[in-house]
């Protein structure tokens, strides 16, 4: 596993192991996002797609995009 950088994608396995969750208010249609908690970086990945590319935020960088979603 290599160590997580913020803004960039890997592949979601590259990050170890993770817990990745949807939001609560996502349906079962495949067209969502999972997240997870890794150190102090969030990474973000195609619910389709459990290998495909994770990106990675810092707490700065993803607190302005919920602002901007919210």
């Amino acid at each position: 596993m290599s160590k997580p950088v913020p803004n960039t994608a890997v592949r979601a396995s590259a990050l170890g192991p993770a817990e990745w969750f949807k939001s609560s208010a996502s349906t079962e249609v495949n067209q969502c996002v999972t997240i997870a908690h890794i150190g102090h970086l969030t990474a973000v990945r195609d619910s389709k797609d459990d290998d495909g590319p994770a990106f990675t935020f810092g707490p700065n960088a993803w607190r302005a995009f919920l602002a901007h979603v919210n």
